[in-house]
């Protein structure tokens, strides 16, 4: 693999990670578990976008 497959491995599973992670982080819940599941199952994100905050 070069470079560009990496780079999009990168994007395609980083940024909704690092998004779930953020919003988990802002919701009271565990970042790395929610970011991990955010990696994999992108859909997370909307689990926890429409999740109220805790606090």
């Amino acid at each position: 693999m070069g470079a560009s497959e990496y780079f999009f491995l990168a994007l395609f599973f980083g940024i909704p990670g690092v998004l779930g992670a953020l919003l988990a982080r802002n919701r009271g819940k565990n970042m790395l578990l929610w970011g991990c599941a955010s990696a994999v199952f992108p859909f997370c994100v909307f689990i926890l976008w429409f999740n109220k905050p805790d606090r």
